[in-house]
C-alpha cells in the first residue's frame, strides 16, 4: 500500500491528471487515452499502470481490450 504522500505524488503529474480527468467520465482503453491525449501508447500504459497501483484507476477486463475508469 502506498503512503498518502506517494499517492499524491503519483497523481500530481500533469499527464496523469489528464488521464484521471478523462477516466472520471468514461471507461477508456489505453489506445483511446493515447488518441485523446496525443501521448504515445507506451507512455500512457506506464501512467495507467502507476494510477492502478496507487488505486486511482480500476481496470475493466470485460471488453475485448482492458478499459480503465476512476476508482469510486
Amino acid at each position: 500500500m502506498l503512503t498518502l504522500v506517494n499517492r499524491l505524488r503519483t497523481a500530481a503529474h500533469l499527464d496523469r491528471l489528464r488521464i484521471l480527468g478523462l477516466c472520471a467520465h468514461a471507461d477508456l482503453t489505453v489506445g483511446e487515452l493515447a488518441d485523446i491525449t496525443g501521448l504515445p501508447r507506451e507512455q500512457v500504459r506506464r501512467h495507467v499502470r502507476r494510477l492502478v497501483r496507487a488505486n486511482f484507476l480500476c481496470c475493466n477486463e470485460q471488453r475485448p481490450q482492458s478499459s480503465y475508469h476512476m476508482q469510486a
